[in-house]
């Protein structure tokens, strides 16, 4: 989200979409056994493990990797309703997917993050920084 304030253009990250590594398609992890993971909390958790990079620093995908790259919170009917999705996108995958000790590396899962009375406050501190700047 881009926010015009004096002339300036300052770049502001709003939302989960902006700062989540999940939904960027240019954002990667990779472990000390070279497996590569779509966000921060899978990592060591090989059952999400995304793909590797092998002998010749190839990333070689795997089924996860096309599953993880097309979820979307579109696919839950809970989501698709909520008025909060625009902030959530339907949460933390890899958190619903911890939560729920799944082993079967789908992180195709909903988990709530935030509450109207969460996204007031988030919004409320959000327009004191950018006055504040």
């Amino acid at each position: 989200i881009y926010v015009q304030r004096y002339s300036d253009i300052l770049t502001e990250e709003f939302g989960k979409l902006s700062p989540c590594a999940f939904n960027a398609e240019n954002k990667f992890f990779i472990d000390n056994n070279f497996r590569v993971y779509k966000c921060e909390l899978a990592i060591n958790k090989p059952e999400i493990s995304v793909g590797i990079i092998d002998d010749n620093s190839e990333f070689i995908p795997n089924s996860k990797f096309y599953e993880q790259i097309t979820h979307s919170p579109l696919n839950f009917s809970k989501c698709r309703n909520c008025k909060l999705l625009p902030l959530c996108a339907g949460g933390c995958s890899a958190r619903a997917y911890i939560n729920s000790n799944s082993k079967d590396g789908n992180l195709c899962r909903t988990y709530c993050m935030c509450t109207e009375t969460s996204l007031n406050i988030y919004l409320k501190n959000y327009v004191k920084r950018l006055l504040n700047k």
